[in-house]
């Protein structure tokens, strides 16, 4: 067989318009027009747009090896997002967070192995991979509401998948 032709890159694109809008109303409980306050009383409404392109792209390679009945070699790299939003409204006297929060991208690394041997006996996958994270949402509690916020992150690591088949109707994971 030929050396690279099972050889394949795979691309993508995508674009992403978020637009959020959210109505701030007051409320007054036991009061003449309490909850069923007229829109016309409400406070300004808060907005956040947010626009984006990401994609991905990448290659995989079925190489012809002696070792295994099946091997499958692939790179991959990925631009992801998440679209940013709105804080609940809060209290001045208590301490306001931030009224919006900004969108989360990740780049993200990953290169592995999947593989078949022993007749189908055995999958041995093997994986490692990076994320770097820009703008990671992450909420907390602050003046008993949930709030979100941004952090930079990177995580990186290894991945060891095996699924073994030693005897009919007997099974290993790891």
């Amino acid at each position: 067989s030929q050396l690279f032709g099972n050889f394949k890159i795979t691309g993508g694109l995508r674009y992403t318009h978020d637009m959020k809008v959210q109505e701030n109303r007051p409320v007054a409980l036991f009061v003449a027009g309490g909850p069923g306050i007229p829109l016309s009383a409400t406070t300004p409404s808060l907005t956040a747009d947010f626009k984006e392109l990401t994609g991905r792209i990448g290659a995989d390679w079925k190489p012809d090896v002696s070792f295994t009945d099946e091997t499958l070699i692939y790179l991959f790299y990925s631009r992801g997002y998440k679209a940013g939003g709105m804080n609940p409204p809060c209290t001045a006297t208590v301490g306001c967070p931030a009224p919006t929060f900004e969108p989360e991208f990740v780049n993200s690394l990953e290169l592995g192995t999947k593989n078949t041997l022993l007749g189908g006996a055995m999958v041995l996958n093997f994986t490692g991979f990076k994320y770097d994270y820009q703008g990671y949402q992450v909420s907390k509690i602050v003046n008993r509401t949930s709030v979100n916020e941004n952090i930079d992150a990177k995580i990186k690591g290894l991945e060891l998948e095996t699924v073994w088949s030693p005897l009919d109707g007997l099974r290993l994971n790891m």
